[in-house]
């Protein structure tokens, strides 16, 4: 398939989380016309990439946010509010046992590609 405007129309639309029939009335086609693009490699890579480059600029976002928010939370820690003090030490110890899962999960994953290049490296 040769990627036309309104297949990078419908690429911007999707990866923003539009609704597959909402992004063809937009685009000026059917339902089953998206449908039918996802099923094209081209398509759906170029829609993909769009969702990744979103997500990463998402990320950075976030990453700026927490770091602010965590800012706060330390702050709170310092408080003459008891129930304050609380609140804020209970969020940090929440979120960090998220933050170190989620550190685990990349771990794990790091190591099963390891293994999977080895692997990859006796064939």
């Amino acid at each position: 398939m040769k990627i036309r405007a309104r297949h990078r129309q419908a690429i911007e639309l999707l990866s923003s989380g539009m609704a597959i029939g909402e992004c063809a009335d937009q685009v000026g086609v059917s339902a089953r016309s998206i449908y039918n693009w996802l099923e094209d490699d081209a398509f759906y890579k170029l829609l993909r990439r769009r969702e990744s480059e979103k997500i990463k600029r998402l990320n950075a976002k976030y990453i700026m946010a927490s770091e602010k928010a965590l800012r706060v939370l330390l702050e709170g820690l310092e408080s003459r509010d008891e129930r304050l003090r609380i609140r804020s030490a209970s969020i940090i110890k929440s979120s960090m046992a998220k933050a170190i899962e989620i550190y685990d999960l990349y771990d794990h994953i790091d190591r099963i590609n390891e293994k999977i290049d080895r692997l990859a490296l006796r064939r």
